[in-house]
């Protein structure tokens, strides 16, 4: 992530910044999690799809980079996209492989995204709807990750 390199006026500044913090808040308290083989995994895997411009990301880049520039959405709606995208596909991937996290370690991320989502200094509404939204979009991508690992682990006990 630090490696990336984004023009001021970049409509996906806002996504990687949000990104960044995150990360960097969640490494710099990295001793705190339950688990810490599974935050060093799922960081790894998560951000990889974003950073290395795999699977539909340079699709979604160029989308965001077309917007009119002057669209006074245009940051707001490619950080959505971006956002939506990121966590309907790169974290049910990165949790499919590293696990469903415990629900301390879970908490303690939305802390992070809540506090760097606070960070930006959007407007108070679109904050609280964005800090709803990704909440929301994140949980319902765990709660169907334990669902699948507990509908496999029953599958297994029946065999």
């Amino acid at each position: 992530m630090q490696k990336i390199s984004l023009r001021s006026n970049d409509p996906t500044l806002g996504f990687w910044r949000n990104q960044y913090c995150i990360a960097e808040l969640a490494c710099q308290q990295r001793h705190t999690f339950e688990d810490t083989l599974w935050w060093d995994t799922v960081l790894e895997l998560f951000i990889q799809a974003y950073v290395k411009h795999t699977r539909r990301w340079p699709d979604i880049i160029a989308h965001c980079e077309k917007r009119s520039p002057f669209n006074p959405l245009r940051n707001l709606l490619c950080q959505r996209d971006m956002a939506y995208y990121h966590i309907y596909k790169d974290l049910p991937d990165a949790l499919n492989q590293a696990g469903c996290s415990t629900k301390a370690d879970w908490q303690k991320l939305e802390g992070y995204i809540n506090h760097c989502i606070q960070q930006v200094h959007y407007p108070p509404l679109i904050s609280q709807y964005i800090q709803n939204r990704v909440i929301h979009y994140r949980n319902e991508v765990r709660n169907t990750c334990i669902t699948k690992n507990s509908l496999n682990h029953n599958n297994k006990r029946l065999k």
